[in-house]
């Protein structure tokens, strides 16, 4: 439990970048830069400060090795749908022996 109250701050900071970023407090360099440092500092960081001081015990509950393992199945299989799914859709558009029905606006009798 100690884990996931540490991922709070972060959602939360999350929230606010994209609150900023659309009421126009953000340009485009100042966020990609802010993106930046994010990554590549403070997120380490915070996961290195938090893992470090939460209790073993915790980090290897078994609920919470099935939930890991869980969310990491769901988000392959989501995934490879989407990948065969976009590859579907590409190939279909790219077919040029018959006109694309995926073609918006396009007209019938052609």
């Amino acid at each position: 439990m100690v884990m996931l109250a540490g991922l709070v701050p972060v959602f939360l900071l999350l929230v606010l970048g994209v609150v900023a970023r659309r009421a126009g407090l953000l340009d485009e360099p100042s966020a990609s830069g802010l993106n930046r440092i994010v990554v590549y500092i403070a997120l380490p960081a915070l996961f290195i400060a938090k893992v470090g001081t939460s209790p073993l015990e915790s980090a290897l509950s078994p609920r919470l090795m099935v939930v890991t393992v869980g969310v990491a199945a769901l988000a392959t299989l989501f995934w490879e749908t989407m990948s065969a799914w976009s590859n579907t859709v590409s190939a279909r558009a790219d077919d040029t022996s018959e006109p694309s029905k995926l073609a918006i606006g396009s007209s019938l009798d052609q």
